[in-house]
């Protein structure tokens, strides 16, 4: 069984993505910040729900917060090959 680790499962694009994997089989671990939000996923099956909040390196300053967030951004739009 493949296995996908989802940011911002609780809402929009996050959520939308854990429902189709399920469904397509994978082992979701679905990360939000609230975990009532993503109530709903936990009666999915092969979805685990876990708290999760990336912290932000402040002493670095704009520059690296830019990059981290141009990270997280890449990591969620890239599609797994699903065939």
């Amino acid at each position: 069984m493949q296995t996908i680790f989802i940011t911002g499962a609780s809402s929009g694009i996050g959520k939308e993505t854990a429902k189709l994997f399920s469904a397509k089989g994978w082992r979701v671990i679905a990360t939000m910040r609230n975990l009532r939000k993503g109530e709903d996923l936990a009666g999915l099956p092969n979805v685990v729900l876990m708290p999760w909040m990336l912290p932000i390196p402040t002493r670095f300053g704009k520059p690296a917060k830019k990059h981290l967030m141009n990270m997280m951004s890449m990591f969620c739009s890239t599609t797994p090959d699903m065939g």
